[in-house]
């Protein structure tokens, strides 16, 4: 390989996405058009249904990711506590997401909360993600 991509993660010009995209030009010509497809089988659907009535929330749910691969861009807990709080006046509850080292924020915050908020950090495969924002409640 004779083409080289001056490395701009640090400066945080693009995010990780676009910078990933951006090196594998050098190898592949088509371009991505932004649409991630991953099917839901009936099962994570069925396991993701089940989740939201363990909740007892009967509202929309507004999914809340805290995690990120750079802790510098990490928001603090009080600033996603707040955005939570907000999301609750809005007449929405809380369902966190994430992986297994997001859940101990995750569980910190929702138990501030005063709705129905449900904590699947570390407990769903991306099939069951895909469910879980295939279900008509939850953005």
């Amino acid at each position: 390989m004779n083409r080289t991509l001056l490395d701009d993660k640090a400066k945080s010009l693009l995010h990780e996405v676009e910078s990933n995209l951006a090196l594998v030009s050098l190898i592949c010509p088509k371009k991505w058009d932004g649409q991630a497809r991953l099917g839901v089988n009936d099962l994570a659907a069925v396991q993701m249904k089940d989740a939201l009535e363990s909740s007892g929330s009967k509202k929309d749910m507004i999914a809340v990711h805290t995690g990120t691969s750079d802790p510098a861009k990490r928001w603090s807990k009080d600033g996603f506590a707040a955005l939570c709080r907000k999301i609750e006046e809005s007449g929405r509850d809380v369902v966190f997401i994430g992986g297994p080292e997001e859940s101990a924020l995750a569980s910190s915050l929702t138990s501030q909360l005063s709705g129905h908020p449900l904590n699947l950090c570390g407990k769903t495969s991306l099939r069951q993600l895909a469910a879980l924002f295939a279900q008509e409640r939850v953005r």
